[in-house]
């Protein structure tokens, strides 16, 4: 067989069989053909061999069970330090593609080495398969739809400039998307290093920051694919954690000392409203008995000591806007 140009990574835990085949479907319909397959188990007490077997027959699907479980960073990181292609690509058990979306995603990456990785448009599906744009105007997927569209224009990102109106935002939404729609180029991913397995919410918008690091971005804006979101999911739970708030200002803190001094005082201010949104988030939370992780907590302290001039400002906000 000759060497794969892309490794398909698939980390898989308690699959659902139709949804899991749904998704390896669209992989083995994609126009490009150059792959490699590593589908990871996570110890799921699914049979996931029984539910993949018919793909097992083809050489470049490879299937690995851990025998622990690692969670969802450990069993991403499983998968990615098995890639050996020049380029790497997440599918979720979950997801779909559209034909040329590998076709379309390569072509870019082959044309300019300063990428670092692409992302596509997609949809938003629920589990009845209905569709975000369907959903009620204040509905969260329908309002990250419609800020992905006011935010991103098509083709090439500048690494810089985009961090710097993306932190103004408060990293807010996640416009570069889910990995199952970022290829990403395996050079850039050996400088940027592994996810953070102690994140839970928003490991893959920190892991961007990190690649972000190492060159730019570009974003595919024809919808080539479909997320498929599940209301008792792992975001659902974690969102109930509060695990996305002290999560984002972990980012923050590694996104601000890539900002060009020049812009730096304008992204602050631009910065200080989130912030006190995140610190109004922190104290509900804590008035409403609900847990608060020590690893939250010295994450908002850590990120006081490094801006203490930032922090201030947004609590003053806070004091005076709640």
């Amino acid at each position: 067989m000759p060497e794969p140009l892309i490794s398909i990574l698939i980390p898989t835990y308690e699959p659902q069989a139709d949804h899991l085949q749904a998704a390896l479907d669209s992989l083995v319909q994609q126009t490009e053909q150059r792959w490699e397959v590593i589908i990871h188990d996570d110890a799921s007490k699914v049979d996931v061999a029984s539910i993949i077997s018919k793909y097992l027959e083809d050489p470049r699907f490879r299937f690995i069970r851990s025998e622990v479980r690692r969670g969802i960073g450990g069993n991403w990181n499983a998968c990615l330090q098995l890639a050996n292609a020049p380029y790497v690509q997440f599918l979720f058990q979950d997801d779909t593609w559209e034909p040329t979306y590998l076709t379309r995603s390569l072509a870019v990456l082959e044309a300019d080495p300063t990428i670092a990785f692409t992302a596509a448009n997609h949809a938003y599906r629920d589990e009845a398969g209905k569709r975000a744009e369907d959903f009620a105007p204040d509905h969260n997927l329908k309002l990250l739809v419609d800020l992905k569209r006011a935010f991103l224009k098509p083709g090439k990102q500048e690494a810089q400039a985009f961090l710097s109106r993306w932190a103004a935002r408060g990293l807010k939404p996640n416009v570069i998307g889910e990995p199952s729609f970022v290829l990403m180029r395996k050079s850039n991913i050996d400088r940027a290093g592994l996810f953070c397995e102690d994140m839970r919410q928003l490991l893959d918008l920190e892991y961007w920051v990190r690649l972000l690091k190492t060159g730019n971005w570009y974003y595919l804006a024809k919808e080539l694919g479909a997320f498929r979101v599940h209301a008792h999911g792992a975001s659902a739970a974690n969102s109930e954690r509060g695990s996305g708030i002290f999560e984002r200002i972990r980012c923050l803190a590694l996104v601000l000392p890539l900002i060009p001094k020049a812009e730096r005082k304008q992204v602050e201010s631009s910065l200080v409203d989130h912030l006190a949104e995140m610190i109004r988030a922190f104290f509900q939370r804590v008035r409403g008995g609900k847990r608060v992780s020590s690893g939250g907590s010295s994450a908002l302290v850590a990120f006081a000591m490094k801006h203490p001039i930032l922090t201030i400002r947004s609590v003053v906000k806070f004091i005076t806007h709640r």
